[in-house]
Formats: C-alpha cells, structure tokens, sequence
C-alpha cells in the first residue's frame, strides 16, 4: 500500500479514536469533551475522503472502515451522550430512545452500503447521520454555557431531545439531500465552526449555534432549494 493510501486510511482510524473517546467521554458525562471529540472525527471523516478522491487512492477497505466510523462517532457516541444529558439512567423510556436511536443509525448506513453505489457522491437518500452527530455535539456545548441556568435547561434539553428524535426519523426517510460538504465554502465553514469549540467563551458557543443551525437548514430547509436537482441514485 502506497503512502498515497496510507494516509487517507490514518486519517480515517484517527477519526476512529476520536468517536471511540467521544464514547468513553459521553459515558462520563463530559459533554464538552465528547461533543469536540464527535466533531474532531467528524472533520477527519471528512478530510479522509477528500484526498482519498483526490489522489485516487479510494478503495474497498477504506469504504468499509469509514461505515464503522460513522456508526460509532456519530450514530452511537451521540445518542449515548443525549442518553446521558437527558434521561435518569434507571428509566425504561430512556433505553428505549437509546435503543431506536443507534438502531436508526445503524439502518441509516446499512442502507448506505446497500443502495448507494457512489458512496453519497450524487446526494444521499435519507438525511445522512453526520447531521445527527453534530446537532447532539453542538447542543451539548451550548448547555456548558454559563447562561444555561437550571431554570429552563430542563425544558431546553427536551426540546434539544425532539429535534434530535426527528433527524433519527429523518435518517430512515426516502427525502433526498445534496452532499453540500463537497463544496468547499461549506467544509471550510464547518471546519471554523468546529474549530470553535476548542477556543474559550464565546467564540466557542458561536462555534456551537453555528453549527446547530446549519443542522436545522440542511435537515429541514436545504431539500426545497434543490429538490428539482434530484440525484438519480438511489
């Protein structure tokens, strides 16, 4: 294996590492830790296939690995970390979402594999599961926030809870989404965005809402711009 495809691989299992401690993080109830570790992997996952394209070192093994990733670091490590923030952990309802949410996840990607031949080159069929990763990621930052006083906070985590509850009904949806992170102005944006979150207050919560309201575009808004432009994948 040449270093061309060395490289994209490194990347690959070093976003990896990053959804494995988001995991770890999650567990513990470090919600700033586990929401810069999801989107740390998530630029990786990103950077991976960019030069894996571009330097035509693209194959099946990197393919597979990457399914693992998105699995873990934005599928399970996300809905442990809502799990966490949300719900007491001896109830019956909260294991239940947990449940439906990885497993949401889990169909999400395994109809990936099966129905997409271009690897969501020409758009995705259903909202892809890195949308479900960064929203959990960037509200679990804004309720760090020095103004997330326990007087609405409850009601904020509930509602942070539902919108996460439809994107997971979105994932399984027959909607189809452009890949927008193909282009460059947007991948460097969440790039910033991402990078924000590793700076000091406030530039770290901007990170975050930026972040959380590009979510609710793409999930919710983004379809009706370009639903005439329909790819032809399935």
């Amino acid at each position: 294996m040449t270093a061309r495809r060395w490289i994209p691989c490194g990347l690959t299992f070093l976003a990896l590492a990053a959804g494995v401690m988001a995991l770890v993080a999650a567990f513990q109830a470090q919600w700033l830790t586990a929401a810069r570790l999801i989107m740390t992997a998530m630029i990786l996952d990103g950077l991976d296939g960019r030069l894996a394209r571009r330097w035509n070192a693209s194959g099946a093994f990197g393919a597979e690995l990457d399914t693992y990733v998105d699995l873990i670091a934005f599928g399970l490590a996300p809905a442990i970390l809502a799990w966490r923030a949300v719900f007491p952990p001896d109830q019956i309802h909260g294991w239940i979402w947990l449940c439906l949410a990885v497993a949401s996840g889990a169909g999400r990607l395994a109809r990936f594999k099966a129905l997409d031949d271009s690897r969501g080159e020409q758009g995705y069929l259903g909202l892809p599961i890195t949308v479900f990763g960064g929203w959990i990621a960037a509200g679990a930052v804004l309720q760090t926030a020095p103004a997330a006083d326990t007087t609405w906070l409850p009601a904020a985590r509930w509602l942070w809870l539902a919108v996460a509850s439809v994107l997971l009904i979105l994932q399984l949806s027959t909607i189809r989404y452009d890949k927008q992170s193909r282009y460059p102005a947007i991948f460097i944006a969440g790039i910033l965005c991402t990078l924000g979150l590793f700076l000091p207050a406030p530039l770290r919560y901007l990170g975050a809402l930026g972040l959380a309201l590009y979510g609710i575009y793409f999930a919710f808004f983004s379809v009706k711009l370009w639903a005439c432009q329909s790819p032809k994948s399935p």
